[in-house]
């Protein structure tokens, strides 16, 4: 399987289960992998057959910047349902990390959805 990959790309936004966390905004660190097929590209030479990892990008800090999210795992779904409508998207793999929620550890989650 092929992927379009997007690595430790770091979006400041309002995040957090308290309100005293979504007073500021929190660095967070997200790492995506969309599994897709680069034969079509490979043989026309034309980006819009397969995922532009700049849209991939411009979409995650659009939903980012859309709301404060209470939770990752609401934050990673609307990021995961977005990338799922991509026609030649078959799969989502996404990582999302806190970096400045704690001095000892990194708290994070990891998502993985089919078409």
């Amino acid at each position: 399987m092929d992927a379009v990959v997007l690595s430790n790309f770091i979006v400041p936004m309002y995040i957090g289960l308290t309100e005293e966390e979504r007073m500021r905004p929190q660095r967070i660190r997200i790492d995506v992998a969309i599994e897709t097929d680069f034969s079509d590209v490979i043989s026309t030479g034309c980006l819009e057959r397969g995922v532009n990892y700049a849209h991939v990008r411009r979409d995650i800090r659009e939903i980012a910047a859309s709301e404060p999210f209470v939770l990752l795992e609401m934050f990673g779904n609307r990021i995961v349902q977005k990338l799922l409508e991509g026609p030649n998207v078959l799969r989502v793999k996404l990582r999302i990390r806190k970096l400045d929620r704690w001095k000892d550890a990194i708290p994070g989650i990891k998502m993985s959805r089919r078409r």
